[in-house]
Formats: structure tokens, C-alpha cells, sequence
């Protein structure tokens, strides 16, 4: 059976993914977490990472405040 898995990236970035118990491995370090998944020979292997790609938020926020004040250099009308 093969794995799913997904990445979750913020400040901190989570990486995931479950398997079968006969395929779980560790990376050379030893780190992250093995846990148990509520279906029969099934586990989930968790990664974290701290200090991922810039927080998606505060680009968001830094591009709102530029257009808020291209508008208003531009005398367009905001709600």
C-alpha cells in the first residue's frame, strides 16, 4: 500500500506522512515522531522544522498596505 503524505508550511513547516508499520524508517539523525494510526499495521511519521519560508500572513498583510496607500496616492475610492 502506498503512503500519503502532505507539508504543512508556516513559521514553522510539518511534514507528514503514514505508511504501512513495515515501512517505517528514521532519517541518520533519529528525529521526529512515529505515531500509531487507528487503522490496522498503520503509522503516521511526523516531521517538524522550525524557521520555514517567510509566513504567508505577513506577506499578505505587506501587500495589502501597499495597495492601500497606491490607492490613496492614486486618490481611487476604498471601502
Amino acid at each position: 500500500m502506498a503512503g500519503a503524505s502532505c507539508s504543512i508550511v508556516g513559521s514553522t513547516g510539518m511534514h507528514m506522512r503514514a505508511t504501512c508499520n513495515e515501512d517505517v524508517h528514521l532519517n541518520a539523525e533519529g528525529t521526529g515522531y512515529v505515531i500509531a494510526l487507528p487503522l490496522a499495521g498503520m503509522s503516521a511519521q511526523v516531521q517538524s522544522n522550525m524557521a520555514a519560508p517567510l509566513n504567508v500572513d505577513c506577506v499578505l498583510n505587506i501587500v495589502s498596505d501597499l495597495l492601500k496607500q497606491l490607492a490613496r496616492a492614486c486618490r481611487i475610492p476604498t471601502a
